[in-house]
């Protein structure tokens, strides 16, 4: 056999379901509200992630002027061109040899220099 609630207890129960009920719909708009701050938060965060990536690759990505591939064709180097173009003035094997030998004149050898021959030495 089941009991039948008092009045008392019936109005009891009614006002604690309508607590509930709209404290759930506070709740619920709360969440809302939370959800829609934290999109904005979230859109504003990856704004400013953006705009700090830009200017970290403006200060610390290379200086040179030829940023992209179409720019390097502006900058053609004429000496290049011309020495690709030009015969070697030295066409006998002599001249060459002679040339090598030149070279190798130039270089100087590393370490101590000698001293002069012509300096008084004492043998002690």
């Amino acid at each position: 056999m089941m009991l039948q609630p008092t009045i008392e207890e019936f109005t009891a129960l009614q006002q604690a379901l309508q607590a509930s009920l709209s404290q759930q719909e506070t709740l619920a708009s709360q969440r809302e509200k939370l959800t829609s701050e934290l999109r904005f938060v979230s859109h504003e965060r990856d704004l400013l992630k953006e705009r700090l990536d830009k200017m970290m690759r403006k200060v610390f990505a290379a200086k040179s002027e030829a940023r992209g591939t179409e720019q390097k064709d502006m900058f053609f180097n004429e000496a290049e061109a011309l020495a690709a173009q030009a015969t070697p003035a030295l066409e006998d094997g002599d001249a060459v040899d002679d040339a090598l030998d030149a070279t190798a004149r130039k270089r100087l050898k590393r370490g101590r220099k000698p001293l002069d021959a012509d300096l008084p030495r004492h043998v002690g």
